[in-house]
Formats: structure tokens, C-alpha cells, sequence
């Protein structure tokens, strides 16, 4: 399988290339083997976020859930560590591991936020690193991702209401058009029809 992707080498510049692996575990591996901490690897036969706007935020909300309760007893770079696992996740196992890389080579964590979301739509919002940032400097991260968490669930569940309410509307515009459809194709015709004897 051919994977594309977008890194950042040893010295912080961009690489960008395709690797050829078995999956995309694998691939991820060679790339780390070889320094590189990953922005982007994408198969070339299956888009990555296929998923987006609705999915990744649930995701991003248990993403900031789980490392509320790790880092209640651990240090950030040791709970990104024991997230790294969850290879049935491909989204929080990118994150993840991409975010643990930045962690560990020095960098803030509101930083490395701001670098995941290079060449992307929009991951984490300029409040969720603001807030982020917020944490880091005030020294209280597990409060912040204790909010953020409470705030993306909240805002996806009011997402998901918005959706299903759009539901109804769209069910009756395709029910008045297929109505207006069998109008205009077999009634008016007919009526046209006995128009034209008289």
C-alpha cells in the first residue's frame, strides 16, 4: 500500500514524500525510525478524515477527556505515551503519536496543536489552543482539558440537534418535489388534453 505524507525532520523543516507499507502502522513506523515527526500520512487508496466535521470533533472531545483523567496522575508526555496504543482509533493514534513526538522533543504543548493543524481543516480551533496555552502557562492543564472536554461535547451534541432538526424540512422539500414532479408530468398533461376537445 503507497502512503503520502507531510513531516517535519530533526531540524524542524517540512518533508514531504510517499513510502510504501503493509499498512499504515507500518508506515508510521519507518517514518519514526527515520526522525520524522508526522503532520499528514495518508493512504493513497482510502482519504484519511472521510470522517470530518462531526466524527473528529466527537474524537477530539474524548481526546481531551481521556488526557484530563491521565494527566490527574502523570505527567503530558507520559499519558500521550500511554494513549499512543490505540491503534483502532487511526485519528487519535496519529494525533497521538504526533503529539507525544512534539512533547518530546521540547516543544509546548499549544504549539504542537497549532503544528497538527498544518495542511488541515481546522482541527483544534484557535480557543481550544488559546485555552491550551492558557493552561500551560497558568499551570493547571488538567482543569483546562477537563473544560475543553466538557465544551466539545456539548458542542457536539448541539451539533448533532442542529442536524436531526434540518431532517424533517429536507424529508417534505423532496416529498413537495416528487409531488410537483407527478404534477407536471402525468395531471397537467391530462388536463391539457381535455382543454384542447372543447
Amino acid at each position: 500500500m503507497r502512503f503520502t505524507f507531510k513531516a517535519y525532520n530533526s531540524s524542524g523543516k517540512i518533508v514531504n514524500g510517499e513510502i510504501d507499507a503493509e499498512d499504515h502502522f507500518t508506515a508510521l513506523n519507518i517514518l519514526r525510525a527515520d526522525n520524522l515527526s508526522i503532520a499528514k500520512l495518508e493512504s493513497q487508496t482510502k482519504k484519511r478524515h472521510s470522517l470530518w466535521h462531526r466524527d473528529v470533533s466527537k474524537h477530539v472531545a474524548f481526546f481531551f477527556r481521556q488526557l484530563a483523567v491521565l494527566v490527574d496522575s502523570s505527567t503530558l508526555e507520559e499519558s500521550l505515551a500511554a494513549m499512543k496504543s490505540q491503534r483502532d482509533n487511526q485519528f487519535l493514534f496519529e494525533l497521538t503519536n504526533f503529539l507525544h513526538d512534539q512533547i518530546s522533543n521540547g516543544r509546548k504543548f499549544h504549539d504542537a496543536l497549532e503544528r497538527y493543524n498544518f495542511d488541515r481543516t481546522e482541527i483544534f480551533s484557535e480557543y481550544v489552543i488559546g485555552m491550551v496555552r492558557v493552561g500551560e502557562e497558568s499551570g493547571k492543564l488538567q482543569q483546562i482539558f477537563e473544560l475543553l472536554a466538557n465544551f466539545l461535547e456539548k458542542d457536539f451534541i448541539r451539533r448533532e440537534k442542529f442536524q436531526s432538526s434540518l431532517i424533517y424540512p429536507k424529508i417534505l422539500f423532496g416529498i413537495a418535489l416528487v409531488a410537483m414532479g407527478f404534477l407536471l408530468t402525468f395531471i397537467l398533461p391530462t388536463f391539457a388534453n381535455l382543454f384542447e376537445r372543447f
